[in-house]
């Protein structure tokens, strides 16, 4: 997934990245762009003069135009001798947020020669989106430890991620603060990616029907296709052109459907969360087995695996659920403490928990296991140099372009709230990192928010000085199906029926995705604690267009232009920065 394609159009592209075009008498183009942004005033031709002349010749009259919120806020990110200073809150009780981010393709930027080339207009989005964060950076992540191959400018802000469950080599993993490909590594190392789910392969055709690796029984037949960054094999293209025919029937379906519902004036309301006209339809998995296993190269998360030693297949989704695989939890947790040991003494600040997708009980049971912790929330572990998370991280996608029939934004608020009482449980814990954000092209598994459906498998630590491992009962395998997990295109808005790959203008989302992002930065910033510090401290936007089973969430043109939601991304995260500010 963070293997990124190329430019499909040429940018407008400004060299806005060297060392001269970004220092100047008041920190140059960045600060120029800060200002520009933040009061709404100054016009680009205004910005790209003031990175000659003078921000503050031009534009102070506008400054003291404005209230001192903003000014402060201002003032925050230039010091008085005009350069950048070191991260510092812009609401003391919060701590630190690093604020917006993103991860996926970003067509305006483009490595030429030494040198970074950015298109005015993403220059401007940045400045935007850069208002939201104490560190005066856009946060970028892609599922390694490492930078990937997308140029980045040094607008942006690394977070690395040890994906899988196993440790690392110290010496593969960059310092805090180095700096990798001409971007900053932050102090921050995200942990293992969504153990808590089975998830999928992401390969070619794999996606919703390869849900595991192949049992032992299977390895003679065992199916694979090219990881999804590789190009599709010339000699296999015919046999991708074949539809089976529950493929061909998706978008008949689709529209008799929406016919139905013109007809006799249903609304989004009248209709159930898992669409009706997919049931009892017979799913052919092909290319997987029969069970849903294949052969996998990039699958969604590290829940997918087997690991060796673990009673279960696929042990993490159920790693902290009774009987406890003692051997196994012991095996996780050493090679997790390793790899916080190793970002300890590489300068990490911060540690996150893993990375959660549905199950926020698994990220508390995860603290209770590897910080030790009573039951009164007491620990003998409380920081990163022991393995103990600073803050809680994890995914979240609403489903099938009808957040509120599906009770998605139910979800969310619910997943901050126990974000919230975690924050109040163990004050080591500072805030959430949400950093995959977007809407699956499915219809979500029943009416049940993900809270609500954990409470019938909850997830525990094993109890103290438990160390005897009881066989665990054989886990039920069962082939996927659009009301068992996220199957592509089996929602009441099927990607591949609507106009490019994006949900519709509709009742619930009238201006289409910036609906969606207006609510969500809504729910966000308006998530407390009882004490009255914000949760949120990171959110990052998943800017793809059908990767991982997503809609197009892109939120830019071809080329490099910001469309719409992008619009409405830079709106939000300026608001965002903003509401800090009022509430300190």
């Amino acid at each position: 997934m963070d293997q990124l394609g190329l430019l499909e159009e040429e940018p407008d592209l400004r060299v806005l990245d060297s060392a001269d075009s970004r220092e100047g008498s008041v920190s140059g183009i960045r600060t120029t762009l800060r200002v520009d942004d933040a009061l709404g005033t100054c016009s680009k031709a205004h910005a790209l003069l003031i990175t000659v002349l003078s921000a503050t010749c031009l534009c102070w009259g506008v400054w003291t135009r404005h209230s001192t919120q903003e000014d402060a806020f201002l003032t925050s990110a230039i010091g008085l001798s005009g350069q950048p200073v070191a991260a510092q809150s812009g609401n003391p009780k919060d701590g630190l947020s690093w604020g917006c981010g993103l991860v996926g393709k970003l067509p305006g930027i483009r490595k030429i020669g030494s040198q970074i080339e950015v298109t005015p207009d993403m220059q401007q989005f940045f400045a935007k989106v850069k208002l939201s964060s104490d560190y005066d950076k856009v946060t970028y992540w892609a599922w390694a430890l490492y930078p990937p191959e997308q140029p980045l400018s040094s607008d942006f802000l690394f977070m690395p991620e040890n994906w899988g469950s196993g440790g690392v080599d110290p010496n593969g993993v960059p310092p805090a603060h180095a700096t990798e490909k001409g971007v900053e590594i932050a102090d921050i190392l995200l942990g293992m990616n969504e153990p808590d789910i089975q998830g999928s392969c992401m390969d070619h055709e794999m996606f919703g029907k390869c849900t595991g690796p192949c049992d032992p029984d299977e390895e003679s037949y065992c199916p694979a296709r090219p990881a999804p960054w590789e190009p599709y094999p010339e000699k296999e293209k015919e046999k991708k052109k074949v539809e089976t025919a529950w493929e061909q029937g998706i978008c008949s379906r689709y529209n008799e459907t929406q016919n139905t519902m013109s007809q006799y004036g249903l609304t989004q309301a009248n209709v159930a969360p898992t669409p009706p006209n997919n049931a009892g339809v017979k799913i052919d998995l092909a290319p997987a087995t029969d069970r849903g296993h294949c052969k996998c190269t990039a699958a969604t998360g590290s829940g997918f695996n087997s690991i060796k030693g673990c009673q279960d297949h696929q042990p993490l989704p159920t790693l902290f659920q009774a009987p406890h695989d003692m051997q196994c939890i012991e095996t996780v947790m050493g090679a997790w403490k390793q790899m916080a040991g190793v970002a300890h003494g590489k300068g990490y600040k911060h540690l996150s928990t893993p990375l959660i997708s549905m199950d926020l009980s698994y990220a508390r049971a995860f603290i209770d296991t590897v910080c030790d912790c009573d039951q009164d929330h007491i620990c003998a572990c409380t920081d990163i140099s022991c393995g103990c998370p600073t803050h809680v991280a994890f995914h979240w996608y609403a489903f099938d372009c009808r957040p509120t029939a599906t009770r998605s934004y139910e979800d969310l608020s619910n997943k901050l709230n126990e974000v919230a009482d975690l924050m109040s449980d163990f004050s080591f814990i500072q805030g959430a990192i949400i950093n995959e954000v977007g809407i699956l092209n499915c219809a979500p598994t029943g009416n049940k928010t993900s809270s609500e459906a954990n409470l019938q498998k909850p997830n525990v630590r094993p109890p103290p000085n438990y160390h005897a491992t009881s066989p665990r009962p054989k886990a039920k395998q069962e082939a996927p199906h659009p009301e068992k997990g996220c199957l592509p295109n089996t929602g009441l808005y099927p990607a591949k029926c609507l106009a490019g790959n994006a949900c519709p203008v509709s009742e619930e989302l009238p201006h289409g995705l910036p609906s969606f992002i207006d609510q969500l930065f809504e729910l966000m910033i308006n998530a407390k604690t009882a004490d009255g510090r914000s949760v949120v401290k990171g959110f990052s936007w998943f800017n793809f267009d059908g990767a991982g089973g997503t809609y197009n969430l892109e939120l830019f043109h071809k080329n490099g232009s910001v469309n719409e939601a992008g619009e409405a991304y830079m709106r939000n995260c300026e608001k965002w920065g903003l509401s800090r500010l009022t509430d300190s």
